[in-house]
């Protein structure tokens, strides 16, 4: 990739838009002097390298195919998503919950396990990936919101 000043600069700033994945790589700076006796280079700048991650959005799904649920019922509410990269988490999201839960995806799936459903339990409930590339960690959107509704009492 190639930019030329237009005048005389002590510095250049390259932009680049709608990065992508094809972005990726090692960049490295040089500057080029064009001269009356002919061209004037420097060496290369230290590099550096890039890393661009299009995470794929997580799919969530309710295992009741209702999301209707009595109290006291079990719920496993499955988060997935495309495998892109090894290993990762989801993080399980609830609309009134505080705090979040975790757990490691295992052949890019989550299973999130409540064994006796309370009211507290009603809501809306979303998915995120996270995984490890070069070292930095990388979060996908979240996924679209599944809606659990809890009635009545213990069976």
């Amino acid at each position: 990739m190639t930019q030329k000043a237009v005048s005389p600069q002590t510095t250049m700033k390259l932009n680049v838009s709608n990065v992508d994945p094809s972005h990726m790589g090692s960049y490295s700076c040089q500057y080029r002097v064009q001269g009356s006796s002919g061209n004037i280079s420097s060496n290369h700048s230290h590099s550096i390298n890039i890393t661009v991650v299009d995470l794929s959005i997580p799919q969530i799904h309710i295992s009741e195919p209702t999301g209707h649920l009595t109290k006291g019922q079990s719920l496993n509410i499955n988060c997935s998503t495309a495998p892109q990269y090894p290993g990762g988490t989801f993080k399980l999201l609830h609309s009134s919950l505080s705090g979040s839960q975790w757990l490691p995806a295992t052949n890019h799936i989550a299973v999130f396990k409540i064994h006796a459903v309370t009211y507290s339990h009603d809501g809306n409930y979303s998915c995120q990936y996270s995984t490890q590339v070069s070292g930095r960690t990388f979060n996908s959107s979240v996924s679209r919101t599944e809606s659990v509704t809890v009635t009545g009492e213990e069976s």
